[in-house]
């Protein structure tokens, strides 16, 4: 038998649609958009819908009942005029978002989520769940894309932390077998060296020095809460879904 492969992409823009069927993706954007997006999931939202831009965000809500959704987005990381929540994850409480839908539109992280739909599985990650979606991916036995975000078109450091946290838990639990990418080789020695230290790491970023300066400093913290979650959050019909065992393969 073949050993798995498994690339790591630095950006969306660095990865083509056409590269992903017959592989399991994972999107990953830690500041903030998976981050928000699996807390919602967490506190029991009935899934999220990553929009390709604010206009279509308003009408996928459209077509949806009022008061079954919420809409969640951000442009230069402060909230979409008219959106119900930022891109915060803390503002999706559970009082707020259980038994709703959440669409969600983001500079850079509903790109990656919509990216990895081509794929035969997706799912999204971040450093809440990262093992654990890492551990789901390796049960699907299919070649693993990583697919970070980044930062407009710029490499960011903390979905490559994040990325690296995802590899190692998918090589610890295919036991062997693996082919890593020299990005993907990286990414996890980077994960293993930094795990103690990853509020400095995060807080260190551009992204995050940014998010600190407008206030958001908070997100930080809670979003380098390794391994805090065991929630799967899976693509399923373009929709992001808590799923279990092998769903979300298509």
């Amino acid at each position: 038998m073949s050993a798995l492969k498994v690339d790591v992409f630095p950006t969306v823009q660095a990865v083509r649609a056409r590269e992903l069927p017959g592989r399991v993706a994972i999107a990953i954007d830690v500041l903030r958009a998976t981050t928000t997006a699996v807390t919602a999931l967490a506190n029991g939202s009935t899934g999220v819908m990553a929009s390709r831009d604010p206009e279509e965000a308003l009408t996928l809500a459209a077509n949806l009942p009022s008061g079954s959704y919420v809409l969640g987005g951000e442009r230069g990381s402060l909230r979409l005029p008219g959106f119900h929540l930022g891109n915060s994850p803390g503002e999706y409480a559970v009082d707020v978002v259980a038994n709703r839908r959440v669409i969600l539109a983001t500079t850079n992280g509903t790109d990656a989520i919509r990216l990895a739909g081509h794929a035969q599985a997706a799912a999204a990650a971040c450093l809440l769940n990262g093992r654990a979606v890492g551990a789901w991916a390796a049960m699907t036995g299919l070649d693993l894309t990583i697919l970070c975000a980044g930062t407009q078109g710029e490499f960011s450091l903390d979905d490559v932390v994040c990325a690296g946290q995802v590899v190692d838990a998918f090589c610890e639990a295919r036991g062997g077998g693996v082919d890593l990418s020299d990005l993907a080789l990286c990414a996890r020695e980077l994960f293993v060296g930094a795990r103690h230290r990853l509020l400095d790491i995060l807080q260190g970023t551009r992204h995050g020095r940014r998010l600190i300066a407008l206030g958001f400093g908070a997100d930080l913290e809670y979003a380098a809460q390794a391994d805090s979650s065991r929630l799967i959050s899976v693509l399923v019909e373009g929709v992001l879904r808590e799923v279990t065992g092998n769903q979300g393969q298509r």
